[in-house]
């Protein structure tokens, strides 16, 4: 075993949400859509449900069933996924009632969900994948109340199929790591097996192979190397053995000494009395200052 490769422990299966990191994640062509709706109340415009910003949405103006919010996509797609995206702040339970309906440029029904009777949490995120089939050829989503409520919706986003593992913890980048990391990441679509590649340097090769596995959580138990920069990757592998490799992630280990200094080094036009500030090393109890 190379002397920079860390081991991994015990392999559980966790659902990681979140998107982020290579491409940052699935496309959403929502975003490139036109949204309309039924009605519209409190200035929550239709177009709000699809402009990326969870914070803003659309609403209906009445409490009756058959209201409804549609986004007509910029042409037929192939979709791995649904979303819609709850209100954060306040009234999430109106998320309750809707159905997901998907339909092809003809208007034809591709797909109708169930109503959402469940996961009302404030900010909670509703994903329909069609048991796992995916949608093919959808132009039009509409989102229908079948109760008497409103239509309020913070964000519709339609997901092109992804086929790398994304959305890293710890995240790319991460710093001051005592232990060694639980390495988690998003499932890519597809994928029935994940290569995990760890290395203490910032090179990436076939010996750094640490697990094969089906999971997207490898806990690592080797300690870290105080101050040292790590890389690691996660390369799916499909069913057909075509394997996608993700991007080259990086967290870095708590170093022993002093770190993070303020004023910054070779900071100028300092006051003569400025405060002199720092993050301690790694097990440090006391610290000399020169």
């Amino acid at each position: 075993m190379s002397g920079k490769r860390l081991i991994p422990a015990s392999c559980i299966v966790v659902l990681c949400l979140g998107l982020s990191a290579f491409a940052q994640g699935p496309e959403n062509v929502a975003l490139l859509g036109t949204a309309t709706s039924s009605s519209t109340g409190w200035g929550w415009l239709p177009e709000m449900a699809n402009d990326g910003n969870i914070g803003s949405g659309s609403h209906s103006a009445t409490e009756t069933a058959g209201e409804w919010l549609e986004i007509a996509l910029d042409q037929p797609y192939d979709l791995t996924k649904i979303r819609l995206v709850n209100r954060a702040n306040c009234c999430s339970e109106r998320i309750l009632g809707n159905i997901v309906i998907a339909m092809d440029a003809d208007r034809n029904i591709l797909y109708t969900s169930e109503p959402i009777a469940e996961g009302d949490a404030p900010g909670s995120i509703h994903s329909f994948d069609n048991g796992g089939a995916g949608f093919a050829g959808v132009s039009i989503i509409r989102v229908e109340q079948t109760a008497d409520a409103f239509v309020q919706i913070m964000e519709i986003e339609a997901l092109l199929p992804y086929p790398y593992a994304y959305n890293p913890m710890p995240a790319d980048g991460t710093e001051e790591l005592v232990d060694p990391p639980t390495l988690q990441w998003t499932a890519a679509d597809g994928a029935v097996a994940y290569n995990v590649f760890v290395s203490a340097d910032a090179v990436i090769d076939d010996a750094d192979l640490v697990a094969t596995i089906a999971e997207t959580e490898l806990a690592l138990t080797e300690a870290l190397i105080p101050g040292n920069t790590y890389s690691w990757r996660v390369d799916a592998a499909d069913a057909g053995l075509n394997t996608h490799e993700g991007p080259v992630w990086q967290f870095t280990a708590m170093p022993v000494e002093a770190h993070f200094p303020s004023p910054a080094a070779a900071a100028v036009w300092q006051a003569q009395d400025s405060q002199l500030s720092w993050t301690p090393g790694l097990g440090a109890l006391v610290h000399n200052v020169f």
